[in-house]
């Protein structure tokens, strides 16, 4: 962008020409495009709302929410006393005046005294910013509109298959090196070809990537947390990952402070179960993340089915005949009934690796197992409202 002062030509016809010359006849390069030329004659007051950071998507939002917007001034003349207003969710304008003085070309952050009440969990909220210059030049680029939502926290038992958008809504990646090689959602990478999380590798960077869970609220209580995990390979070539999971209070790196899993390195080359136990003290809202810390080089690591559940409350209502699974030991076929509607059973073999999966929304389901391999399995039941993990044998 170019400022010119034309006032000298004023009521003359002009032409604007563009010159390309080269330095060194023998590097002189191959070519020099052009497109979208415009000229625009620039008010002499213009000024507009060009971002709104605040509130931002998050968990535990109250109804003591700033509106925090950027306004840039698009005029010639510096500005002072400029009003700017906003409306939440298509409400009563609110109207304060940012002092100034804004030079041309200048931005500046402002914070509305009024807060909004973004205490309502899982709504999409939404807010209209914009100013009220005197003799605006130019209301084309007057306003912003911005959405968020307060995402409510999720409880036990925790079963995220990062296949929806709100399997996904509040959910983040930190590229703490940022190296743009980092975490992401990929199609047909995960359980079955379907949506997993991907930690892409650098050619030169280790790697140094967090990917956040939402927010969970738990219990005092002791928590076993699984995860399905896989890493490439050509043919018998391995790309061998690192990655650790820890706990905190925050979504941050700095608020990781409690192990889940330690560094540990990843060779498997089919989706493979992670289970690890651990305890709650002091019960609150937690978060849990996934650190990639591979060598550079090295190809990917998928992550899929994100399970966190109560050990004591599976074992007892099982007991408790909440969930029935016979015959075990089975052969030819294996039956699950619940009290509840079962809406996922998953099947495990002893080293973890998933072999089977299903969506059921049924009290009652069978599986054919005539084609196992006799040995130890493991049933992971997902009800209404409860999880279950179940021991079965296979006999021939």
């Amino acid at each position: 962008n170019y400022l010119l002062n034309l006032n000298a030509y004023a009521g003359t016809p002009i032409y604007i020409a563009f010159r390309e010359w080269v330095d060194d006849n023998v590097n002189n390069g191959d070519y020099i495009g052009l497109d979208l030329v415009q000229t625009t004659s620039i008010p002499a007051n213009d000024a507009g709302v060009i971002n709104i950071t605040t509130p931002a998507t998050q968990c535990g939002l109250t109804n003591q929410e700033t509106v925090t917007v950027t306004v840039k001034n698009f005029g010639l003349n510096s500005l002072s006393s400029i009003p700017v207003k906003y409306k939440y969710n298509g409400g009563t304008v609110v109207s304060e005046v940012i002092p100034g003085p804004l030079a041309y070309n200048a931005t500046t952050t402002y914070t509305f005294t009024a807060k909004v009440d973004a205490s309502t969990p899982d709504v999409l909220d939404s807010i209209f910013a914009y100013t009220d210059a005197v003799s605006d030049g130019n209301h084309a680029n007057d306003t912003s509109l911005y959405y968020f939502m307060n995402i409510g926290s999720k409880v036990t038992p925790y079963s995220n298959p990062l296949e929806t958008n709100g399997d996904l809504f509040g959910m983040i990646y930190n590229d703490v090196n940022l190296d743009g090689a980092t975490w992401g959602i990929y199609d047909s990478a995960g359980v079955g070809y379907s949506i997993a999380a991907l930690y892409i590798y650098s050619a030169t960077n280790a790697a140094n990537d967090w990917l956040f869970t939402s927010c969970i609220d738990l219990v005092p209580g002791n928590y076993k947390f699984d995860f399905m995990e896989q890493v490439g390979n050509e043919g018998t070539l391995i790309y061998p990952e690192r990655m650790e999971v820890k706990m905190g209070n925050d979504n941050t790196p700095a608020a990781m402070t409690t192990t889940i899993m330690p560094s540990t390195n990843l060779s498997d080359t089919v989706f493979t179960l992670k289970s690890n136990a651990f305890t709650i003290s002091a019960g609150g809202t937690y978060y849990f993340g996934f650190h990639a810390i591979s060598d550079a080089n090295e190809w990917y690591l998928a992550i899929d089915n994100i399970d966190i559940y109560d050990i004591t409350t599976s074992v007892s209502e099982i007991e408790n005949n909440e969930l029935k699974v016979y015959p075990n030991p089975a052969q030819n076929t294996l039956n699950i009934e619940g009290n509840e509607i079962i809406k996922s059973i998953s099947m495990m073999n002893s080293f973890g690796q998933m072999i089977n999966a299903e969506q059921i929304n049924a009290k009652q389901h069978q599986i054919n197992t005539s084609d196992l391999a006799p040995g130890v399995y493991f049933i992971q039941v997902q009800t209404e409202s409860k999880f279950f993990t179940k021991q079965i044998t296979i006999i021939k």
